[in-house]
């Protein structure tokens, strides 16, 4: 099967998983979260596979989840942050 963020690999009973999104540092969206469930319900559960690696493309591991995710979940008022730190102004 192909997947578009992921490659996977079998080498002498250990599946090597790579998340393959190196433009964006790895970073985890809903499709590449939607694939690695594909993946270990298609691919792990076989008796061959003795061990994982998990490892991303280009260098980097992963970012974590994409940020473009998050923003629009985020509806901060103005000036909520300086709000909330303001009675630890005086704290060094």
């Amino acid at each position: 099967m192909k997947y578009t963020s992921w490659l996977f690999e079998e080498i002498n009973h250990i599946a090597y998983l790579t998340i393959n999104r190196p433009a964006a540092l790895n970073s985890l969206t809903s499709e590449t979260l939607f694939e690695l469930k594909q993946i270990c319900e298609t691919h792990l559960q076989e008796e061959a596979i003795w061990g994982i690696v998990l490892q991303g493309a280009g260098g980097n591991f992963s970012a974590g989840v994409d940020i473009s995710l998050i923003k629009p979940l985020i509806n901060t008022p103005p000036g909520f942050v300086q709000n909330r730190t303001a009675p630890f102004a005086g704290l060094h």
